[in-house]
Order: C-alpha cells, then structure tokens, then sequence
C-alpha cells in the first residue's frame, strides 16, 4: 500500500506548461515518495520525484482520475523468501500516463470531423500500450519528473509546435516508456469545423518540423528513417528493373541450366509472353528481401530488443505519416483520366489480383478485429478515421510547406517555432471547403454526363467511363457527412427531415395541407439524415463486396480491370 504522507505530487492545469506554472488554477494533492530511491536506477535516498499533470482548459478531469492514473507509476515487487509478501516501488521507467480524450455530447454519428479520433483512443494506442509507445496527445496526460526543482526547467521539448509528441520522443530514445490508461476520467468540449481543421493542420505541421529537426539533428533517429527510405528504395527499384530487363537475357538461363530447363518445358512453354518468368523472378526477389529484412530484425532485436524496435517504428510513423496524404489527389485524378480518356494507365492480371486483394482483406479484417477486441472501437471510428485521409488532404500538403519552412528556421537560426497566435482556421476551412466541394461536385456531373452519354450513344461508353464514376461516386459519398459539417448544412438537412432531436419524426399539424413533392422532400431527407448511422458499411461494400462483383464479371475483362481501381483505394 502506498503511504501518503511520504509522498508528494505536483499538478499543474493549463493549455501551456510555462503558463501553468504561475497560474492560479495549479494546485497540489497528497505526495508520491512511497519509498526510499535507493533501489532505482537513477535515484537515491535524498532524491524526490513528482507526478507533473497537464489538462487544457477545455478538459476537465473527473474525481476517479488519479486513481486511475497513480498505480500505473508504481510496480509490484515480491519480498525475497516470503512469497506472500509484496511492496510497490516507483517504476521509474515509466515516463508518463495518458488517458483518452473524450467529450460531452458529440456523439460519434454527428462527429463527422473525426474529433474523437476513436480509432487512435480505443484501438491503436490500445496495441501501442503493449510496447509502451503511446504518444502524449499534451492534454489528460501526467508525467515523471525527476525532482520538484527541474519543474520550472525547460523539460518538455518546444522547439516544435508539437511539443508532446517530441517530448514523448525523448523518453522513449531515453529507454522509458509509456503507460495509456484507457479510461474516460477527462471529459472536454470539443472543438468544431473550423477550429478543429485549424488544430489538425497545426498538428501537422508541427510533425513535419519534427520530422526535419529529427532527421537533421537527431542521431538515434536518423537511421530508422534512413533504413526506410532505403527499404522503399528497394522497393521501386526492383519494380522498375523488373520491367526494363528485356526478355532475351532470361531464355539462355532456362536453357542452360537441367533443372530450369525442364522446369521450362512443364510450365513456360505455355507463356511465351515472358510474364510468368516476371512472375518468377519477383517473388525470388522478395524472398530475398524479406530474408535481408528478418535478418536485419533478428540483429537488432539481440542489440536492442523487440520492444525498442517497435518504438522506433512508432515513432516513424509519428514523423512520417503526412507523406502519404498526397496520394489522395492521385487517386481522384486517377478517375478523371479514367472518364476522359475511357482506358486506364495500367496492365495487370484482374483475376489474380482479386484473390490476392481478397485474401489481403480478410486477414486485415481478423487483424483488425482482434485489435477492436481490446477497446470499444466502433465501425463508424474506422470510418471516420479513413474518411478524414480524404477530408484533411490539403491542408496536409499546406501543412508540409508551412511545416519546412518552419523547421529550417529553427534549424539554421536557432528560432523558437513552436509558437502560434493562430492556427489559420479560416484559411484551412476554404481548403477543405474548395475541396470537398470538388469531389462532391464532380462525383454528381460525371454521374449525369455518364447517363447522357449513355442514352446519346451506348457504344462510345466504355467500360473505364462507367467504373471511374462508380469511384468517384463512392469517393462523394465516403466524406459526405464532411462535407455538410463544413458547409453548416447539417442543420438544415436535420429541418428539411423534420425530426426532433433525438431523430423522431416530428408531429405535424393534421389541417396543414402537404403537397406532394414536399412529402418527397421531407422523406428524402429523412433517408439521407438516418443513413448515416450506417455509412460505415460503405467500407465493407467497396472492400468485399465490389471485388466479388468484378469476379463475377470477369468474363467483361475491361469492366473488371477499370473497377479493379476502386480497391487500391482501401490499401
């Protein structure tokens, strides 16, 4: 049992921890000294830590907070010779503890910016929390500091605009690790529409400076991102070289060699196109890498541990995964070549491809599902979750150029960035506004063109025509609750659907006439209003169910390859 009056604990409230510490909201509890240092690492018996808590303003913690906090800094260690007999000691290993946010009254069919991020809370940082690298989110967080006197120091790394995720960095290239409890012990106000884009673009430009000061100035890290931009290296290289060899330098090897040869005779002989020898020697290729890779894994985790390499991994994506939002622009434009041009840029076996897509699919859904398994991660959060990579792409690639401009300057000049008045919220609405807009507007002249031209002149309407407008039909629908929440259209959908606020229908007045078309209005909208409680099973449809259709198609190959398209969507 921990005994309080030898412990002590300091807690700070405020969005800023400079501010905090002179702000007249800071208050301290009972301590944390539970025993002597002696036994730690890095203490001794003179020595006293502190518990130093960080909530924002709009987050409010409940009462069951550090109760739910506390023990996860402390470890169980059994008396030696007595079995029965336990003590806790402080785990000085633990750097800090975060809880989830979670906030009042946004309920996750009206969240249709993705603000509880439920996906992150409820599922990933839950298999995170298995290597301790769950990254601080600066809010709803307590950290381990050394000693009351280092409180005013400068312990949290500002040199970004995101000083948790950088400071959450630190502790783990400082062998520590993280504990999240998965709890709702903080209840906040959420941010909405504009200021909620706003806050998502500051993140991301806060990641891409982090991610030039890591990898110019930071030497632990700098390899784990240079071996993965090698492995990608690899990776096209090999693709391109596969494809420029030409066919003539394979067939004196067959020959030659007694086991190829008669291999050659069974099997190739019925290809004379050479793919099936593409084929071949692919897969011997990504033999070799993967064994390259396991052996490269199995010497770092002698080196370093299993634990530490997926930290580091952890910490790569936390650093990296802006890169890969300008993929979202290609897969739009994809379609419109696809509409105009009536072929597709790309050759591949479809048949093949489905199977292998599908058996991709149903593994990623066990994986997913047993991931779900730990939390309360609903369908609609994955949803939300792979709608917003749609929604926030530009700003993303707004973020990237504010973001490096930003982090030479802190590099070069030695310029404290991490600093804001304003987070540009007007600026990123009109981004997200323009783009969804886009989407949504062509999604709906592509549909109507298509027809037209369908009903002119059947046959000059080929296949890819119709599968790019399926896509980009899906792509609409994929961020149409994004696109009325930024537009403030939801309101108005609410009022033409004429329900009350818990989605019944409202009474209407029996001597008030309704016309026709006004029923059909209301209707519509009332269909429109409910479907979104199911959106997410679009995700299903076009990751199951649209693969299955092209197979059955099969026999109209070019219907079957344009479609084909839609599902690197889900990759």
């Amino acid at each position: 049992m921990l005994n309080p009056p030898q412990s002590r604990m300091s807690i700070a409230r405020g969005s800023a921890v400079r501010d905090s510490l002179n702000a007249s909201a800071s208050f301290a509890v009972d301590p944390l000294m539970s025993n002597p240092l002696a036994d730690l690492p890095h203490g001794n018996s003179e020595e006293q830590r502190v518990l130093f808590a960080i909530f924002d303003a709009r987050h409010q913690p409940t009462p069951e907070y550090f109760k739910e906090v506390l023990p996860k800094f402390f470890k169980r260690v059994a008396t030696p010779g007595d079995s029965y007999s336990t003590r806790y000691e402080l785990d000085y290993l633990v750097g800090f503890a975060q809880v989830p946010q979670t906030f009042a009254k946004l309920d996750i069919v009206d969240d249709a910016l993705d603000t509880n991020n439920g996906m992150m809370f409820n599922m990933l940082n839950l298999v995170r929390n298995n290597c301790g690298a769950v990254t601080s989110c600066g809010t709803n967080s307590t950290w381990q500091v050394d000693a009351p006197a280092k409180i005013p120091d400068e312990f949290f790394d500002a040199r970004t605009k995101i000083e948790d995720t950088a400071t959450s960095h630190r502790v783990f290239l400082g062998k520590r690790r993280s504990v999240y409890v998965n709890s709702p012990c903080v209840i906040g106000i959420a941010k909405r529409n504009a200021r909620y884009l706003g806050a998502v673009a500051r993140w991301s430009e806060g990641a891409v400076q982090l991610f030039w000061v890591t990898l110019l100035g930071d030497r632990k890290m700098i390899w784990a991102v240079a071996y993965q931009l090698l492995y990608l290296g690899m990776i096209f290289t090999t693709l391109i070289l596969c494809r420029l060899r030409p066919m003539d330098d394979y067939w004196p090897l067959w020959e030659e060699t007694p086991y190829l040869s008669y291999f050659r005779g069974r099997v190739l002989d019925f290809d004379r196109t050479g793919a099936t020898i593409h084929a071949i020697e692919g897969a011997l290729v990504w033999v070799m890498i993967l064994l390259v890779n396991f052996l490269v894994f199995a010497l770092a985790r002698c080196l370093f541990g299993a634990t530490a390499i997926v930290r580091h991994v952890v910490m790569l994506d936390n650093l990296t995964y802006f890169w890969s939002t300008g993929a979202a622009f290609f897969w739009v434009g994809l379609n419109f070549y696809m509409i105009f041009s009536g072929s597709i840029p790309f050759e591949y076996d479809i048949q093949s491809w489905m199977l292998w897509l599908l058996s991709i699919k149903v593994l990623q859904y066990i994986l997913t599902y047993l991931m779900k398994a730990k939390g309360d991660c609903k369908e609609a959060s994955i949803w939300r979750s792979q709608q917003m990579f749609f929604v926030t792409a530009p700003l993303h690639q707004l973020s990237i150029v504010m973001g490096t401009m930003g982090a030479f300057v802190i590099i070069w000049r030695k310029i404290d960035k991490s600093w804001w008045t304003t987070d540009n919220s007007d600026q990123v609405l009109f981004l997200v506004k323009a783009w969804t807009s886009f989407i949504v507007g062509s999604a709906g002249m592509a549909i109507i063109c298509v027809i037209m031209a369908l009903a002119v002149n059947y046959a000059e309407v080929t296949s890819s025509m119709i599968s790019g407008t399926m896509i980009l039909f899906f792509m609409a629908l994929c961020i149409w609750d994004a696109f009325l929440d930024v537009w403030e259209l939801t309101g108005t959908l609410h009022n033409a659907a004429k329900l009350d606020k818990k989605g019944n229908p409202l009474d209407e007045d029996p001597n008030t006439p309704a016309r026709y078309h006004q029923k059909a209005l209301t209707a519509f909208a009332r269909f429109l209003w409910r479907s979104r409680e199911k959106m997410w099973t679009i995700r299903w449809v076009m990751d199951f169910g649209m693969p299955l259709t092209v197979l059955v198609l099969i026999q109209r190959e070019s219907f079957g390859i344009a479609a084909a398209f839609s599902f690197i969507l889900r990759l």
